[in-house]
């Protein structure tokens, strides 16, 4: 507690943004560069199986997992202050329905957040058991690029990803 008349030392804001800054480095995200969001282990390890072995990602090194849309625009707004206040994820795999916030409110935030941001929207494909003319027009209608059915196409995923990109076509 400070005497009375005594000067009191405030930290220095630099110091403050360092350690901010090695807290959100901390969580990776830097080259990261696909977000896997889904509340079923089971699909994300599929994902990661499909992107790793017949597309040819180092899904250790660019990809990032979320269990829920909640956790998915957390970690696109974090990703944005980790790298240089830019947008990191350049494809996001999005599952519809999960809890806390499901994938079509989700993708909204997404793009709301980096529209205001001035940022480059990512490709987010809806990746869903519900393949009925309903559930794609929702996906489209929320902000979605594409819809995919699980699960998942490896060949149709690749061409996603080359669409994007991330590897060489």
């Amino acid at each position: 507690m400070p005497q009375r008349n005594q000067t009191v030392k405030l930290p220095d804001r630099r110091i403050t943004r360092q350690l901010v800054e090695a807290d959100l480095s901390a969580r990776n995200y830097l080259g990261k560069k696909i977000l896997i969001v889904d509340d079923q282990s089971f699909n994300i390890d599929a994902s990661l199986i499909i992107l790793n072995h017949a597309v040819g990602i180092n899904t250790e090194a660019e990809c990032s997992i979320a269990y829920n849309g909640k956790e998915a625009v957390k970690m696109v707004q974090e990703s944005y202050y980790a790298n240089n206040c830019r947008n990191g994820y350049e494809l996001i795999l999005m599952d519809c329905n999960m809890p806390f916030l499901d994938g079509y409110e989700a993708t909204s935030q997404i793009r709301h957040f980096l529209f205001l941001k001035q940022q480059r929207q990512p490709i987010i494909v809806a990746c869903t058991g519900h393949t009925e003319q309903t559930y794609i027009d929702k996906a489209i209608h929320s902000g979605m690029n594409k819809v995919m059915s699980k699960p998942l196409d490896p060949q149709i995923l690749k061409k996603v990803v080359q669409f994007v990109r991330l590897i060489a076509a």
